[in-house]
C-alpha cells in the first residue's frame, strides 16, 4: 500500500543502488537538456526565478553527488511523516451554467501603422549566427551493420551519455495491435533470467534507461546512459526483445484499461473530436476504425503479444548511435551485443494513409450534449506534394495560420473573439508525390459556432491580401530556417528523413534561396490553385441545443454522425 511504502522510506528500508539510480538519472537528465538550446535557456530562466546564480546553476551535478541515502530519508520524515493519507473520488457531472454569447464589437487594428515599441525593436541590430548546413558526407558516418540494417553514426565527444535507436520499418498500420505489444515491452522481464522489476533494476544498475514506442509507420527502441556501460547495456536489451518475459497480470491491467477508455469514448468529447476529425479526413481508413476489436483485445495473450512485437523486428531497420565511441567501435559493440533477424522485409515506411474526397461542401455533426465548447475541424483534400513547392507552402502556411502574425487567430480571436484558439495549416506528406492536405481548426462557444464557421470559411474562399508583410514573412522563414540545426542526437535521424524525402544535401541550403525569392504573387497562385472552388469538409462536436438548424445547412450538406459510426468496437 502507499502508507506502507511511505513508511519503509521514512525508515530507510531502500536499496542503496535505486538512491544511485535517481541519482544517475537527474545527472543524465540534466546533461542531455543543456544540448537543446531551447531546453538550457529555460533551465536558465528557472534558475534566474529562483534567485539562483548561472554558476550556481551549473554546479548541479555536484550536488547530485552528494546526495546520500540518509538525506532521502530525512526529507521523507519531514515531509512525508503527515497523520493521515486522504483519498476522494466524486463521480457525476458538475453543474453548468449557461454563458450567453457577449456581444462584442470587433477590434480593429491599426493596419500599416507601426508604434514607436515596435520602431525600436525592428531598428536594433542582431547578430545573427552565421548558416552552417549540415554537410551529408562528413557531419556523420553511414554504413551496413548487418544484411538490411543501416547504421548511423554521429561522436559526441563532450558528453559520457550514449543514445542509442533501433528503428523497425513497421509500425501500427502494418502490425495491428503493435500499440499493445509495446506497450507491454515497457513493462516486461528476460525470460528465466529477470521478472519485470529485476530487469529495471539491471538497468539501472548500469546508469541506464530503455523505452519502446510505435507510431503508424516504425517501431522504435531507444536506450540511453553511461557510455562505458554500453556493451552490457546492448546485451540486456538483446535479451529483452528476443526472450521477452510478460507478467499475466500487466496484460490483465493493459486490457482492463483500454476496455475502461472506450466505454467512457461516445462521452468525452476530447476523444469523440479527435475521432470525428479522422473520420473527416479517411473515412474507413481512420485508425479509430482499424483498430482491434473489442473481442480481439480481450483474447489477446503474452504468445500474441511477445510474436507482434517480433514481426515488428522483421522489418528494414537503422540504427542510430550518438556517443564518445568511434565508427569503428560502435560497429564493433553492436555486431557483438545485437541480434537482426536475416531476410528482413523491405519496408514502405514512412506510411501515409488514403484520404477521403468530397463532392460539395459537408458538415459531419456529432452532438455532445454536455459539450459547452464547439469542436470544429476543417479539411481540404490537397494535390501531389514536389518538392520545389516548399518555399510557397512555408510562406504560405506563415501568412494564413502562422500563429498571432496569421490571418486566422487575427481574424477569428483577435478581431471577432470568436475563439479560444484557431489554427490552420497546409500539411505536406513526408515523402514526395503523396496528397498534401488543408486542415483548420477552431474551439468556440457552443452558440458561437456557426458564426465562427462561417467567418472561418470566408477566409479561405476570400483570402484577405496584405502583400506589405511578406518582407516580415521572408526574413521570419529564412531566420527560422538557418537557426534550426537539429542537436547531435537528433542529428542522424533527422537526415535519414531528408533522404527518404529524396534530398540529397541539406534542404535549408535552397529553401533560403526559394524564401528570397518568392513573391506575394507566389503565395497568391498557390492559394488560387488549392482552395478556390474546392469543396470544404467540416466535421463539428457540439451540443446541437446551442447551434441553429436552419442556418448550419446554410454551409453545406449536414450529415449527422453518432459514436458508432466514428468508432471500432
Amino acid at each position: 500500500t502507499i502508507l506502507q511504502s511511505l513508511e519503509e522510506l521514512m525508515n530507510g528500508q531502500i536499496d542503496s543502488w535505486l538512491v544511485e539510480s535517481v541519482k544517475d538519472k537527474l545527472i543524465m537528465n540534466f546533461e542531455l537538456s543543456k544540448e537543446s538550446n531551447l531546453s538550457y535557456g529555460m533551465m536558465l530562466a528557472q534558475a534566474y526565478g529562483n534567485d539562483m546564480t548561472v554558476e550556481e546553476y551549473e554546479n548541479y551535478i555536484e550536488l547530485i553527488k552528494q546526495i546520500t541515502k540518509d538525506d532521502v530519508v530525512t526529507v521523507a520524515k519531514k515531509y512525508l511523516d503527515a497523520p493521515y493519507l486522504a483519498f476522494q473520488s466524486l463521480i457525476g457531472e458538475p453543474k453548468k451554467d449557461k454563458l450567453p454569447k457577449p456581444k462584442y464589437k470587433p477590434i480593429v487594428p491599426a493596419v500599416g501603422q507601426t508604434s514607436t515599441f515596435a520602431k525600436q525593436w525592428l531598428e536594433e541590430k542582431v547578430e545573427v549566427p552565421p548558416f552552417k548546413p549540415i554537410d551529408f558526407n562528413n557531419d556523420f558516418s553511414k554504413g551496413e551493420l548487418a544484411p538490411g540494417v543501416t547504421i548511423f553514426h554521429t561522436e559526441n565527444p563532450e558528453s559520457n551519455i550514449f543514445s542509442l535507436t533501433l528503428k523497425y520499418g513497421a509500425g501500427s498500420s502494418k502490425i495491428p495491435g503493435l500499440d499493445f505489444s509495446v506497450n507491454l515491452m515497457n513493462r516486461a522481464g528476460i525470460m528465466a533470467l529477470y521478472t519485470p522489476y529485476e530487469l529495471k533494476k539491471e538497468f539501472s544498475k548500469l546508469g541506464c534507461t530503455v523505452n519502446f514506442y510505435n507510431d503508424r509507420s516504425y517501431t522504435y527502441v531507444t536506450l540511453r546512459g553511461k557510455e562505458a556501460n554500453l556493451l552490457r547495456a546492448c546485451k540486456l536489451l538483446s535479451n529483452t526483445y528476443l526472450m521477452p518475459s510478460m507478467d499475466e497480470k500487466q496484460i490483465n491491467s493493459l486490457i482492463g484499461n483500454q476496455m475502461g477508455s472506450r466505454m467512457m469514448e461516445s462521452k468525452n468529447k476530447d476523444i469523440q473530436s479527435q475521432a470525428l476529425n479522422e473520420y473527416l479526413k479517411y473515412g474507413e481508413n481512420s485508425r479509430y476504425l482499424n483498430r482491434l476489436t473489442n473481442s480481439e483485445v480481450l483474447g489477446l495473450t503474452v504468445s500474441k503479444l511477445a510474436a507482434i512485437f517480433i514481426e515488428a523486428t522483421k522489418f528494414e531497420t537503422s540504427v542510430h548511435y550518438t556517443g564518445k565511441l568511434s565508427y569503428d567501435e560502435v560497429k564493433n559493440v553492436l555486431t557483438k551485443s545485437l541480434a537482426f533477424p536475416a531476410n528482413l522485409k523491405h519496408s514502405s515506411s514512412p506510411v501515409s494513409t488514403p484520404t477521403t474526397e468530397y463532392a460539395e461542401n459537408t458538415i459531419l455533426l456529432l452532438n455532445n450534449k454536455n459539450a459547452r465548447q464547439g469542436d470544429v475541424y476543417i479539411f481540404i483534400p490537397g494535390d501531389e506534394y514536389q518538392l520545389e513547392q516548399r518555399p510557397v507552402i512555408d510562406a504560405f502556411n506563415q501568412y494564413f495560420g502562422g500563429g498571432f502574425n496569421g490571418l486566422v487567430l487575427q481574424e477569428l480571436r483577435e478581431l471577432r473573439s470568436f475563439a479560444y484558439t484557431a489554427s490552420a495549416n497546409y500539411n505536406t506528406p513526408p515523402v514526395p508525390n503523396r496528397k498534401s492536405m488543408f486542415t483548420g481548426y477552431i474551439g468556440t462557444q457552443g452558440d458561437k459556432t456557426i458564426d465562427a464557421i462561417r467567418e472561418f470559411l470566408n477566409l479561405i474562399n476570400n483570402m484577405p491580401q496584405y502583400p506589405e508583410r511578406m518582407v516580415n514573412i521572408k526574413d521570419f522563414l529564412n531566420q527560422a530556417t538557418v537557426t534550426s540545426s537539429p542537436t547531435k542526437r537528433q542529428l542522424t535521424q533527422v537526415v535519414e528523413n531528408r533522404i527518404q524525402a529524396g534530398y540529397t544535401e541539406d534542404p535549408r541550403i535552397k529553401l533560403v534561396e526559394g524564401y528570397n525569392a518568392t513573391s506575394f504573387e507566389d503565395v497568391l497562385d498557390f492559394y488560387n490553385q488549392e482552395f478556390k472552388n474546392k469543396p470544404i469538409a467540416i466535421a463539428i462536436v457540439v451540443n446541437k441545443k446551442l447551434i441553429d438548424k436552419k442556418q448550419i445547412k446554410t454551409l453545406g450538406k449536414v450529415v449527422n454522425v453518432s459514436s458508432g459510426k466514428i468508432f471500432k468496437y
